[in-house]
């Protein structure tokens, strides 16, 4: 496997993959300074075992994830003593008392622990940004729009956060899974197919990357797909769109 080379930040990476009527093989086309590979599979097809790509381009910064555990505990309760009453007996017959009160205890409440969950560099709103592209290209192409899914959601954005931690760039996981098997697992009945990309740092470039490869704008104008799940890391910037029928 060739090491990955570095290049501007202007340039990203794009791989499609969709599950599609009809067996068709791969392509690849170089649009302006990116390479784009686009993949398509028919349902007769055995799913690649391992359709990895070793080039990385772009160079954009990204952050660093955080992890905070805060916890919140009160001091123990403050002691508190009722002195025992003392009796002065005069010289004479009169005989004074004198009765020390003591103060009433002190209030002590124990806030209830809480922890943040540790998250990954996510970018909602390029998410949404990305949806909104996506729906008005389909709109057209003469396609319904597609209706976001918080288990394709799931699925891409977990994909995205592992390529993002292990730095590399597939369809397949390095646990060995397809799309299919992230958005099945994810609870998605339907996978209907998935485009990746790195190094684009803004929802409108890689857009405009994706629709300009065949592959992966048949993805965004399959009129057959009626679901959308969208993940996007910041660190690395990497996008991925899962599909659903």
């Amino acid at each position: 496997m060739s090491p990955r080379s570095r290049r501007p930040a202007t340039a990203g990476m794009l791989v499609g993959l969709t599950l599609g009527a009809a067996c068709a093989g791969g392509a690849s086309v170089a649009v302006g300074p990116a390479t784009l590979t686009g993949v398509l599979l028919g349902e007769a097809s055995p799913l690649p075992t391992a359709p990895s790509v070793s080039q990385q381009l772009g160079n954009a910064a990204g952050h660093e994830q955080n992890n905070r555990l805060v916890t919140s505990t009160a001091g123990a309760p403050a002691d508190t003593t009722s002195a025992s009453p003392t009796t002065t007996t005069s010289t004479t017959t009169t005989t004074s008392t004198t009765t020390t009160t003591s103060a009433p205890p002190t209030s002590t409440t124990t806030a209830a622990p809480t922890t943040t969950a540790s998250k990954p560099p996510v970018n909602a709103g390029s998410a949404a940004r990305v949806l909104d592209l996506v729906n008005q290209a389909r709109a057209g192409a003469g396609c319904q729009p597609l209706t976001e899914d918080k288990r394709l959601d799931t699925a891409a954005q977990g994909h995205s956060d592992d390529m993002a931690a292990h730095s590399y760039f597939s369809h397949t996981s390095q646990d060995g899974r397809s799309f299919v098997d992230r958005e099945k697992q994810a609870g998605y009945p339907s996978p209907g197919g998935e485009n990746i990309a790195e190094g684009y740092t803004s929802a409108d470039a890689v857009m405009d990357g994706w629709m300009h490869s065949d592959g992966h704008r048949r993805n965004i104008l399959d009129c057959s797909f009626t679901t959308i799940g969208i993940g996007v890391t910041t660190k690395g910037w990497y996008w991925v769109q899962d599909f659903g029928r």
